[in-house]
Order: structure tokens, then C-alpha cells, then sequence
């Protein structure tokens, strides 16, 4: 029986749950540094190694793009990016004010071309050796940074009542009550729901916390929803009457008939007056109703059109965010 030891075991480990896999590294692509025009090419090559080094000691695994991309705008990084095959691109600025210098380090999304986060620091009387050490420390703290930066809220939503459309950034993300993760950042939020008011909210979400919001949608002063189709059935109920009126006016009444002798009956139907009025009236009912029921989903469209504005995925060191432009 020695062998029912290792077969239990074996069938533990085949029954256990399987780890869960982790994210995959964003591929980054490596900026030369922007550097004063006066530094020397051998001084360049310095900055740019202990740049690359300082990167990679924070945990980013870097590609180094060649040394005559240079960029200054979101849509140069987006094309550089694009052109490397790569999802972020790391960079950095040194500028110079006499002897002292400023130094940013910052990561580049590569499907918007912004800045996703960045480090700053500087030296003051300082020589290429101690900017060197600058450059490096700097660049060690991006990926925590960036970490930082793009960790997503939790954003929970819950109105009274239930069931109406949220809208965040001028996209429909879900009806609450909704949980729904969003990248950090300034979001406008609006809560829309038929026969009630829109409650709208702009909301700075910090990263990494939970937010959550409640919303009691008032009623709207407009009209009920059911009006406009009450009306065009009371309208088609009185046009059809009105109508059938019109039709049998001056008609014998058969069992009032009191023949003559050529066979015409004595008393006819006189209908025309209703007639004329209930045909009116159906006509004015239908009318004014396809009216407001024109008018209302008129309203229901500049009640969405009105939040509706840009939002789109960024990725992020641990997946896609939902981000707006502002």
C-alpha cells in the first residue's frame, strides 16, 4: 500500500486551482534624453546609459529607439510608438539655468501620446557626474510611479430608482446600481433615466481608492410617457366615429322607417353635426400627440446628446483604463 501516499498527492495537485496568470509587461521603448545642446556627445552617451540603467532598476524592461527620434507632442509619440511596436515609451528632459540643472523622467502612453506619470528632480551646482547620479535615481523611481499613477478606481454608482443609464465622459458604461473600474483623474459623470431629471457630476478620482455615489432622481416636470399614445388612440377612436357618422347621416332608420308609397322612408338619420365635430376632434387629438411624442424623443435625445463627449482605453501596467479627454 506504500503507493497510496503518492497517488493521493498527485491527485491534490491535479485537483488544486491553477494559479492565476500574471499580466505580461507593457513593451517600452527608450527616448534619448533631451539634453542641453552644449553637452558634449561622450557626456550624452553617459546620461543616456545611466538613464537605460536607472530604468531598468525600477523593473522596466526597455527597447532603445534610435537616438534621432526625438519627440515633443502626443502625436510624435503616438507615430514612435506605433513605428517600435511598443506600448509606452520612456523619456526624459535636462535643462539647464546656469550651473544648476532640472531633470523630468516621465512614461508616454503609446496609443495617446500623454503622459501617464513622471518624476522630477534637479541639482543645483553640479557637474556631469553628480547630474549622472541624478539622472539614474530618477529614472529608478518611474516604474513605481507609474504603478501609482495608473491604478484604477473603483467607482460605485447606486441612484433612487434603480435601472437608469450612467454615462461617464459622455459614454453609456451600464445602468446602476453599477461598479465599474476607471482610470484616475478628473471624469464627468451623468445619471439619466426616462420621466427623471439628470443628475450630472464632474469627480476627481484619486488612484487606487474606492468612490462611491448616490443619486435621487427628482421627477421631471415634462409630460408622462403614456400621454402622447393615450391621446393618438383617443384621437384614431374618435376620428373613426366621427367618420362612421358622416358616413350613415340622411340613411333611413330602418325599424322608424313609415314608408310612403314610393317606398321612402319618413325619418332619416341626421348624424352630420357629430360627425363633423368627432372627426375634428380625432384629428386634433392625433395630431397635437404625434406632436408631443415627437417632441419627447426630441428631449430624450439632447438629454443624451448633452453628455455624450470622448473616452477611450489607455493601457496601464495592469490593463486597460477608461480614461476622457478634457
Amino acid at each position: 500500500m506504500a503507493w497510496v501516499a503518492p497517488l493521493g498527492t498527485a491527485l491534490a495537485l491535479s485537483l488544486a486551482a491553477p494559479a492565476p496568470e500574471a499580466e505580461p509587461d507593457p513593451r517600452v521603448g527608450a527616448l534619448a534624453l533631451r539634453l542641453p545642446e552644449d553637452v558634449s556627445d561622450l557626456d550624452r552617451e553617459g546620461l543616456n546609459q545611466r538613464f537605460a540603467d536607472g530604468v531598468t532598476r525600477s523593473g522596466l524592461t526597455t527597447e532603445p529607439l534610435p537616438s534621432t527620434v526625438q519627440c515633443d507632442d502626443p502625436g510624435c509619440y503616438q507615430q514612435a510608438a506605433k513605428t517600435a511596436g511598443v506600448d509606452l515609451l520612456v523619456a526624459g528632459t535636462v535643462e539647464q539655468t546656469g550651473p544648476d540643472f532640472a531633470v523630468h523622467v516621465y512614461a508616454v502612453s503609446g496609443e495617446t501620446g500623454e503622459v501617464l506619470a513622471q518624476v522630477d528632480g534637479g541639482c543645483e551646482i553640479c557637474g556631469i557626474g553628480e547630474l549622472s547620479d541624478v539622472v539614474g535615481s530618477l529614472a529608478a523611481r518611474l516604474r513605481p510611479t507609474l504603478d501609482n499613477a495608473t491604478q484604477p478606481t473603483t467607482l460605485t454608482i447606486e441612484s433612487d430608482p434603480a435601472e437608469a443609464e450612467v454615462w461617464i465622459d459622455g459614454v453609456q458604461v451600464g445602468t446602476t446600481p453599477l461598479q465599474i473600474r476607471v482610470a484616475p483623474g478628473k471624469h464627468e459623470v451623468n445619471v439619466v433615466k426616462r420621466g427623471r431629471r439628470t443628475e450630472h457630476v464632474e469627480v476627481s478620482l484619486r488612484p487606487g481608492i474606492n468612490q462611491s455615489f448616490s443619486f435621487r432622481l427628482a421627477r421631471s416636470s415634462r409630460f408622462p410617457r403614456w400621454v402622447p399614445w393615450a391621446g393618438i388612440g383617443g384621437g384614431v377612436v374618435a376620428l373613426g366615429a366621427g367618420i362612421g357618422l358622416l358616413v350613415v347621416d340622411e340613411n333611413p332608420i330602418q325599424r322608424d322607417c313609415n314608408a310612403d308609397v314610393d317606398g321612402r322612408c319618413q325619418y332619416l338619420r341626421d348624424t352630420i353635426d357629430g360627425g363633423v365635430v368627432l372627426t375634428v376632434v380625432g384629428v386634433a387629438l392625433v395630431g397635437t400627440s404625434v406632436g408631443l411624442l415627437l417632441t419627447q424623443r426630441r428631449q430624450d435625445r439632447l438629454q443624451r446628446s448633452g453628455v455624450q463627449s470622448r473616452l477611450r482605453l489607455v493601457p496601464g501596467l495592469r490593463g486597460a483604463s477608461l480614461v476622457g479627454r478634457f
